[in-house]
């Protein structure tokens, strides 16, 4: 077994669209910032899932969300020598405003924008234990014959592993330390809940993270 030891400003838990884009930012904003992922890719949904066909970047004929998702979607279509659908044209269903990417140039782009961000990446790994520190959290990972502790200061549950959310909610009961998660996982795992344990939440202390932060909805 091989033990790593980290200390970082932001841990994000979850590498797919939204995991990879809040760990660019706040690399880009100049926080350290390590992405643990489970599998061995980035990109979630619209990479390892097969839903390659993000779009709803505009409406009325204007564009309405950027940021770096559009970044990397655009930058991925350019690449591969795709073609967008014309925004303009109103008499489009919403629906029709989708576009194919090539997934697996997306996740090659998406991981060379997190090197650029400084962000380090760890595949195939998943938080087992997180602990609340004066200063911030300690969250130790597991993998195949590797422990890692790490020490951090914010932490974005954006997986939709409801196991991870499990951990970060019933067993930490929602401290005053934000804690942001993807928005379908949260909802997924509410159902899952009775009713006395959704009564231990309290709106206060949870950042949603809003659908337009999802690769497949910008």
């Amino acid at each position: 077994m091989e033990n790593y030891e980290d200390s970082v400003d932001v841990l994000v838990v979850g590498g797919g669209t939204a995991g990879t884009i809040a760990a660019i930012q706040a690399g880009r904003a100049g926080a350290k910032t390590m992405l643990v992922e489970h599998g061995g890719q980035l990109g979630g949904t619209m990479t390892t899932g097969g839903v390659a066909f993000p779009g709803l970047f505009h409406a009325w004929g204007e564009q309405i969300i950027s940021g770096i998702g559009w970044e990397l979607v655009t930058e991925t279509v350019r690449l591969d020598n795709g073609v967008f659908p014309n925004f303009k044209d109103l008499s489009l269903r919403h629906w029709k405003h989708q576009f194919n990417i090539n997934q697996y140039l997306y996740v090659l782009i998406a991981e060379e924008k997190c090197i650029q961000a400084g962000v380090q990446i760890v595949y195939y790994e998943t938080p087992f234990s997180v602990k609340k520190l004066d200063d911030g959290w300690r969250v130790e990972c597991i993998g195949s014959g590797v422990h890692r502790v790490v020490d951090c200061k914010q932490i974005m549950a954006l997986s939709q592993n409801e196991w991870v959310i499990y951990y970060f909610f019933v067993r930490l009961r929602c401290s005053r330390s934000l804690i942001m998660i993807n928005c379908h996982a949260f909802h997924t795992w509410l159902l899952m809940l009775n009713s006395f344990a959704v009564l231990r939440l309290r709106s206060s202390q949870i950042l949603v993270a809003p659908y337009a932060i999802r690769g497949n909805y910008y």
